[in-house]
């Protein structure tokens, strides 16, 4: 009960900023957990670790205004080498390279740049919809209160007997948002929390923030892409599974 009066408190306290409206960026470290061969020394494993690591770890970037976010990959040398492959959060087949995901959450609107086997596309969808659950625990992020909610996400998974047939699998994703930070943003396709998502665990991926910067009023700038063929997900998905079984051919 306690914990449930602490989030109204700072929710109620939050009330005269989204009344005037906040704008910002918040800066995540992208992170992929990788199992390592148990049997190797720890001479190789560290070396391993490493190369992961500069493979993996990725710095993400979040601007955000009371009713929209740009989310995108933060321009480094090893991100022109390694490129982005995305996660497959929402369900993309195939590996692709993501130039950004625009989220309208009060149009429920998603607009995704992406760009497979070199041609580009616009995906444009509602956001996804999440049944989250909010709990009681509670840490400290940086110098925000934080709270944990859970939800279960529907991820696509390989299928070594089938590679062009994916198996849909269900996970239960942990966030943790601060009702500080009064907006219903998060990175990736993550929204829906009473404040700014913080922390996210979903399957081996970890998505940390690091850093916020914020301002009253809608002074930062959200860019929506427009370059590419306009497409729903289901339907690029169907694009990528033919594209794929021409390869094989």
């Amino acid at each position: 009960m306690k914990m449930f009066l602490k989030i109204l408190l700072v929710v109620i306290c939050g009330q005269g900023a989204m009344a005037q409206e906040i704008s910002g960026e918040a800066i995540y470290v992208l992170k992929k957990k990788i199992d390592l061969d148990q049997n190797i020394s720890e001479e190789e494993k560290t070396k391993k670790e490493e190369r992961l690591k500069k493979l993996y770890e990725k710095k993400m970037q979040l601007k955000f205004n009371t009713k929209a976010s740009f989310y995108k990959e933060m321009p480094t040398l090893l991100a022109e080498e390694n490129a982005m492959y995305r996660l497959g959060f929402i369900g993309g087949s195939g590996g692709y390279i993501s130039n950004g995901i625009y989220k309208n959450i009060e149009a429920d609107s998603l607009v995704e740049q992406r760009e497979f086997l070199g041609k580009l596309f616009l995906v444009k969808d509602n956001v996804p919809e999440l049944d989250w659950e909010l709990k009681e625990k509670a840490k400290k992020i940086g110098n925000y209160d934080a709270f944990m909610a859970t939800a279960v996400v529907q991820l696509e998974i390989d299928n070594s007997a089938n590679p062009l047939k994916k198996i849909e699998a269900n996970y239960i994703m942990t966030a943790w948002y601060t009702p500080q930070i009064p907006v219903a943003h998060g990175p990736d396709v993550f929204y829906g929390l009473p404040g700014l998502i913080l922390e996210v665990h979903l399957k081996d991926t970890v998505l940390l923030c690091e850093k916020v910067t914020l301002e009253l009023g809608n002074n930062v700038s959200i860019d929506i892409p427009t370059t590419g063929e306009v497409v729903t997900l289901a339907k690029y998905n169907q694009i990528v599974v033919q594209k794929l079984k021409e390869r094989e051919n």
